[in-house]
């Protein structure tokens, strides 16, 4: 019989394509195949802090998210034993899960060293479950811990295939793109193929070229892409130094910022970016 449950189980899981497929499949195999009728999935969250409710099946948990250090879970998880509580009403740990449950069955989700989450199986009749039941079960955390251990590496490679792959492209086409620019013999005619290029290959939306006629003379905008800039903006881009533009031409590095939002030398008209 738990044979008959361990392929049916495993069948279910290794078809998943993402972790959240397989945390969804595993409950659901539970739910049909076992005695297990009320089933939930936590997984630790990102930064280690809460286990966080992904999975479920019979019922709503009355919770979603458990900070490290509270429930039964935890303690499951951070000492990597199952945990079989027969009465929840005589464990002060017990946080609520199923309405009206009297057993509960916790069972770690790790694989070699990594701790990944914990099964939580509940019964509203008192001391419903054995310790057969709790090696049964994890047995069905040990499976699932070593598929989304593999669906993470997988990821992780294709994203890593998928970078190299862009790479490359890019290699190539700057290659093409240095000869047409190289190839070209009027200041003016390069400026604008400069801008377009950004624009076209790179998918920049506004781009805004400043130079000098000189090392010595001004800087003024030369070529765009995208939304004009008022002259009032650019005299105080350029002038007052005003705004993240401003900062790159003041201290003549380069500034990368991620959200504009959140910099403090943002210039609303500098590109009216977000």
């Amino acid at each position: 019989m738990e044979k008959d449950v361990l392929l049916k189980y495993m069948s279910s899981v290794d078809r998943a394509r993402t972790v959240e497929e397989a945390c969804r499949a595993a409950v659901s195999a539970i739910a049909d195949y076992t005695r297990f009728s009320n089933p939930s999935l936590f997984l630790v969250d990102p930064e280690g802090q809460n286990l966080v409710l992904v999975a479920h099946a019979g019922f709503t948990p009355g919770t979603l998210t458990i900070p490290r250090g509270r429930g039964i879970s935890w303690i499951s998880l951070e000492t990597g034993k199952s945990a079989l509580i027969d009465d929840v009403t005589l464990e002060e740990d017990y946080l609520p899960g199923l309405e009206g449950s009297r057993c509960e069955l916790n069972v770690p989700v790790i694989w070699r060293d990594r701790k990944i989450g914990v099964f939580s199986i509940e019964s509203k009749v008192p001391g419903a479950f054995t310790t057969d039941d709790a090696r049964f079960a994890n047995l069905l955390a040990a499976i699932l811990g070593s598929v989304i251990v593999h669906l993470e590496t997988e990821t992780r490679l294709l994203e890593s295939l998928k970078d190299l792959e862009m790479t490359a492209r890019y290699r190539s086409l700057f290659l093409e793109l240095f000869f047409e620019l190289f190839s070209m013999r009027e200041r003016d005619v390069f400026l604008d193929r400069v801008v377009d290029i950004l624009g076209e290959v790179m998918k920049y939306d506004k781009i805004y070229l400043f130079l000098r006629q000189s090392r010595s003379g001004p800087l003024w905008l030369r070529a765009f892409r995208g939304k004009n800039v008022e002259e009032k903006a650019i005299r105080d881009i350029l002038e007052e130094g005003r705004g993240i533009t401003g900062r790159a031409i003041r201290t003549g590095t380069a500034v990368f910022c991620n959200d504009t939002s959140k910099d403090p030398d943002f210039y609303l008209d500098d590109t009216r970016t977000g």
